[in-house]
């Protein structure tokens, strides 16, 4: 799924990331002191409202590797249906504000 996620990503945004759930980012402060008050998601896509504002704003984004060691004590929880939906419809919201009503463009004029 995190392969067919980043694909609507790309086309959606334009977003060059092979996963953008992964938890692990950094960024410079002046990226977030700009992006954050703006930010409207407060769940499923709250990452990629972040990342896809930042690279509409002409803030460049790069991926570096991570090298995961799974412990096999770890028992991870699967991922249901509603989890799917919910990351969809929060996705599409973003880019809906992002590239329809170009609402981060009329809040940063605000500014």
């Amino acid at each position: 799924m995190s392969f067919i996620y980043s694909k609507v990503l790309l086309l959606l945004f334009g977003l060059p990331l092979r996963d953008t759930q992964t938890g692990l980012k950094l960024f410079r402060r002046k990226v977030l002191e700009d992006v954050f008050p703006v930010i409207l998601s407060k769940a499923f896509a709250y990452d990629v409202e972040v990342l896809a504002l930042a690279q509409s704003w002409g803030y460049k984004i790069v991926e570096a590797p991570v090298i995961l060691n799974f412990r096999s004590e770890v028992r991870w929880g699967a991922i249901s249906f509603y989890d799917y939906y919910r990351t969809a419809n929060d996705t599409l919201a973003v880019f809906y504000r992002l590239k329809i009503l170009k609402y981060y463009d009329r809040v940063s004029q605000v500014k």
